[in-house]
């Protein structure tokens, strides 16, 4: 792995302090996979101790809203958290923002094409408020990004959907630039569809990406691919 300095994103020498080394990460993560119906069982162990957060490529929430409710639905513990991508929604079909889910609070963060588009449902009885200063769209990205009160813990959720043809480098800078305007520093949850291959370690967008995460101090918690390909 290259090392963090080499980024091609302005990272400051003080993160990199931070940085965790590819065996740290793979260390302390457990994933799997589940079809359908094994998901909808693994609910059955959940509590209010935990904090059950879900995201998903709606592609198309107008058309296929009605279809996540029903699955949701199925789960033995409702998700405190949704965040959904590719949902579609621009300046030319706002109206579809009114798209509401009972029992939550539904944020979005419209697309600049016809593509794209982030939002995230959160629980009526979690304190929530969306950052506006921190999120954006422009060219074939969106981040949304919600302060969210859990219990004693305050905590951050983003949801990003970067499009495929969206630069590497502006997406890299624009990460370094809006995590600076933090003010204080909070767990932080990231959800969303970055288009990026973590498979390709000899890619150097690749590594740049997962030293830029690394140097943050985040930890890569799905380490199995999400799709696959002919």
């Amino acid at each position: 792995m290259e090392n963090a300095n080499e980024s091609q994103a302005s990272i400051p020498p003080s993160l990199i302090n931070n940085a965790m080394t590819e065996n740290d990460v793979n260390d302390t993560i457990s994933c799997q996979y589940y079809n359908s119906g094994h998901f909808i069982e693994y609910t059955k162990q959940l509590t209010t101790k935990d904090l059950f957060m879900v995201h998903c490529n709606v592609r198309n929430l107008n058309k296929n809203l009605c279809d996540l409710q029903q699955y949701l639905s199925e789960l033995y513990y409702e998700p405190d958290i949704i965040a959904i991508f590719e949902t579609r929604i621009n300046s030319t079909n706002s109206h579809l923002r009114d798209h509401q889910m009972h029992g939550y609070t539904f944020f979005h963060r419209d697309s600049t094409t016809k593509a794209g588009g982030v939002g995230a449902y959160i629980k009526n009885t979690i304190d929530a408020k969306h950052i506006q200063e921190l999120s954006k769209s422009f060219d074939g990205c969106e981040s949304l990004w919600i302060a969210v009160g859990l219990n004693k813990e305050n905590v951050i959720v983003r949801v990003v959907c970067r499009h495929s043809h969206n630069d590497m480098n502006v997406f890299q800078e624009s990460i370094v630039q809006t995590l600076h305007k933090l003010t204080v520093k909070k767990n932080m949850y990231v959800m969303g569809d970055f288009n990026i291959d973590l498979l390709k370690s000899f890619n150097n967008h690749v590594l740049d990406f997962v030293n830029l995460t690394n140097c943050f101090g985040s930890r890569n918690l799905i380490n199995k691919p999400t799709r696959e390909t002919k």
